[in-house]
């Protein structure tokens, strides 16, 4: 077959229980020229012109290949979310990460997803931030890893356990949608200021509080209703310190 002057690539259909080797490892007589660059199991694209013929354009498969080598997975609070962080040794044909945390029927649900590297032969390190999060909650979080094949493989189940906040400042409930209560407890009699902040730190509603209050426990009902849904930052500021809550508002 004679093939016009134009960009080609190949397709490639691995046999059941097979996967792709990592590509461009070796000489180009051995080496595997897929690497999905293309879409799923493809090559690059070949510039056919007059006189040329490509004989070493192939893929490389074994049974049994699995898209990346797994070095650990972690979650950790901080401050008003999670933080879920894994490694891998290496990465073969590696498409995308799924984030998912385990729902109360004891299934887990997709709440995000990271791009993989692809091909790699070295430590890679990733996270993600759960935002949505409740104090008092304990949360399992797991990562499933697909390949461009479609193949996938899961990181093991890590449990994260989210303390009530014992500072002196607390925002609940979180996430919220038409309100939400600001609770603080003041050794002296102090100046206090709040206000809230969009992701940008862009002030969003200005002096919800400022001014002078006795010392004690005091409760702040901030309303939510005309705010978009969205992530915010409440600021508290003090007698000059600041403390910032996340504020998730929801429909």
């Amino acid at each position: 077959m004679y093939l016009g002057k134009d960009d080609y690539y190949l397709k490639f259909t691995p046999p059941s229980g097979y996967g792709f080797t990592m590509a461009y490892e070796g000489t180009e007589a051995t080496d595997s020229d897929v690497d999905h660059s293309n879409g799923t199991n493809t090559t690059r694209l070949i510039s056919m012109e007059p006189g040329i013929n490509y004989v070493n354009i192939d893929a490389g498969v074994a049974f049994g290949v699995l898209p990346v080598t797994w070095l650990g997975i972690n979650a950790k609070y901080i401050e008003d979310y999670v933080k879920v962080s894994w490694k891998t040794a290496t990465e073969l044909n590696a498409d995308i990460f799924e984030i998912e945390r385990l729902n109360k029927d004891g299934s887990f649900t997709k709440i995000g997803s990271v791009k993989a590297a692809g091909n790699s032969s070295t430590i890679k390190s990733y996270s993600f931030n759960d935002i949505d999060v409740s104090q008092g909650n304990t949360y399992e979080y797991r990562i499933k890893q697909i390949d461009f094949d479609g193949r996938y493989t899961y990181s093991d189940v890590v449990i994260v356990i989210i303390p009530i906040d014992r500072n002196d400042v607390i925002l609940y409930p979180v996430p919220a949608s038409e309100a939400t209560i600001l609770k603080f407890t003041l050794k002296e009699e102090s100046e206090v200021k709040v206000s809230m902040l969009d992701m940008k730190g862009a002030e969003v509603m200005s002096n919800i509080l400022n001014q002078k209050l006795s010392n004690g426990t005091h409760n702040l009902s901030i309303n939510l209703i005309d705010l978009p849904k969205g992530v915010y930052t409440v600021l508290v500021v003090i007698n000059g310190v600041e403390t910032k809550k996340r504020l998730i508002v929801i429909e």
